[in-house]
């Protein structure tokens, strides 16, 4: 399980209502999880707001994904 979900789940979200809170379409958190791109670089302050964690934590699991993007 990747660490996004494992931090969006323990805060308590679904992947609809974290795209809801960052402005971003559903699909797009689920691509994150799965593995397929990353979250832009923009969007890491915004995920740990609303996952409740810090900024490291997020950067940790964006980096687990690896060079993938999104354009």
């Amino acid at each position: 399980m990747s660490e996004l979900r494992v931090l969006r789940i323990a805060a308590g979200l679904t992947q609809k209502d974290l795209a809801d809170i960052i402005k971003v379409d559903q699909s797009q958190v689920s691509a994150w999880e799965t593995g397929r791109f990353a979250p832009r670089v923009g969007k890491i302050p915004k995920l740990a707001e609303a996952l409740h964690c810090d900024v490291g934590q997020i950067a940790r699991a964006v980096a687990q994904i690896g060079d993938k993007s999104e354009d």
